[in-house]
């Protein structure tokens, strides 16, 4: 498949996605129309944390800390 394409699954898939690297840096999320929370470019190369208002870190962290024990 050519990068294109594999955007264009992304744009159309009916779930947000975001990747996280292993240093909890925001490296890309599906940009689609039916989006539950909005993103803009700025997020990518953030740490995770800084894209979440302080009152939700904690279950960012929690998510984090789940995906890495499996």
């Amino acid at each position: 498949m050519s990068p294109e394409q594999i955007m264009l699954i992304f744009k159309h898939m009916p779930v947000d996605f975001t990747f996280v690297d292993n240093n909890n840096s925001v490296k890309f999320y599906n940009d689609t129309d039916h989006r539950v929370f909005p993103r803009s470019k700025n997020v990518i190369g953030r740490y995770v944390k800084n894209c979440h208002p302080p009152k939700s870190v904690h279950i960012v962290e929690e998510i984090i800390e789940k995906f890495r024990s499996g």
